[in-house]
């Protein structure tokens, strides 16, 4: 539960500052207009949309449902990681 809260801090932190990153890029982006012949809007989609669909593909394949199916943990540490699943999962309340 600790670190899947500290992930969740951190992923709400990181989400402001990508909006700020994000809008100071997307304006760049959008001057692009005219160049090779499309719009500015059109930049924007090909920029930051395509990478984020090839991201959602390339995950939706290669993340992994459990940790018996991670390829890249060795065996003690599925174990490790199974056995704090299981542990969190009795101490679960069940919410109707």
């Amino acid at each position: 539960a600790y670190h899947r809260a500290r992930a969740n801090a951190l992923f709400m932190i990181a989400m402001p500052v990508t909006m700020m990153l994000g809008s100071i890029l997307s304006g760049y982006i959008l001057a692009l207009d005219g160049l090779w012949n499309l719009k500015g809007w059109q930049w924007l989609f090909l920029l930051e949309g395509l990478p984020s669909v090839v991201l959602g593909v390339v995950t939706w394949f290669f993340l992994n449902d459990t940790p018996d199916k991670a390829n890249w943990l060795d065996n003690e540490e599925k174990q490790a990681l199974k056995a704090m699943i299981d542990r969190e999962r009795e101490h679960a309340a069940i919410v109707p």
